[in-house]
């Protein structure tokens, strides 16, 4: 008997250990918004809130052996989000890409957000092209995925006349030049990202034209400050 209490105390012990090694920094994806970083909306962070998003939310058992919910399970696009790779934010830039980011069920951030306070350094100055404004949740077979706005349904077209120049990737456009987008010509953009229809503030058309691009997506061939 003694043998056996020592043998399960060595389990016991040897298991929390390795639930504290994955906890934060380990081999588990998180997403934040830590002082200094970018959110995944590429705007400045600011505070230093609890982030982290943990790449073993896709199902399986907890310790009770309960199963675990599918953190990326959805039914719309709406129900999705975008977090980082990483305790730290996205910062801006032109070499950002879809793996940098994770999608999740909006509904469960406060279950995969893991890595508590952290300290980030800030986001260096952007050089070349801006690009976070490209990255949406959205959701395909049931579960979040990132969407990359380039290659996406949202901006195909045959012709100029099927894209728009639109601020922003939000429900509501932005104003002035702040990322700006080319997107399809019809509702389809706000279709995908509103939850539902909302009145937005009535704003002047962006006065730069999308057109539709060699690739066959919408893009704004030229913008200014």
């Amino acid at each position: 008997m003694p043998k056996l209490a020592a043998f399960t105390r060595f389990v016991a012990v040897a298991a929390a250990l390795v639930a504290l090694g994955s906890a934060c920094g380990g081999n588990s994806v998180s997403s934040g918004i830590p002082s200094g970083g970018r959110d995944a909306g590429g705007t400045e962070s600011a505070g230093n809130p609890s982030g982290g998003l943990s790449s073993s939310g896709s199902g399986g058992a907890t310790n009770d052996g309960d199963p675990k919910p599918n953190y990326a399970a959805c039914k719309r696009p709406t129900d999705c989000a975008l977090g980082s790779v990483g305790c730290c934010g996205v910062c801006d830039g032109a070499n950002v890409t879809a793996h940098d980011f994770v999608a999740y069920n909006r509904a469960y951030e406060k279950q995969v957000k893991t890595c508590g306070e952290v300290a980030c350094e800030p986001c260096p100055d952007s050089l070349g092209e801006e690009t976070v404004k490209y990255f949406l949740p959205n959701c395909v077979a049931g579960q979040c995925v990132v969407e990359d706005l380039r290659t996406s349904d949202l901006t195909a077209c045959e012709l100029d006349s099927d894209c728009r120049a639109r601020a922003g990737n939000g429900c509501c456009p932005g104003c002035g030049s702040k990322d700006l987008l080319g997107v399809r010509s019809d509702q389809s953009f706000e279709d995908f990202v509103c939850a539902e229809p909302m009145p937005c503030p009535q704003r002047a058309p962006p006065p730069w034209k999308a057109v539709c691009g060699a690739l066959g997506h919408c893009i704004v061939p030229v913008t200014a400050d």
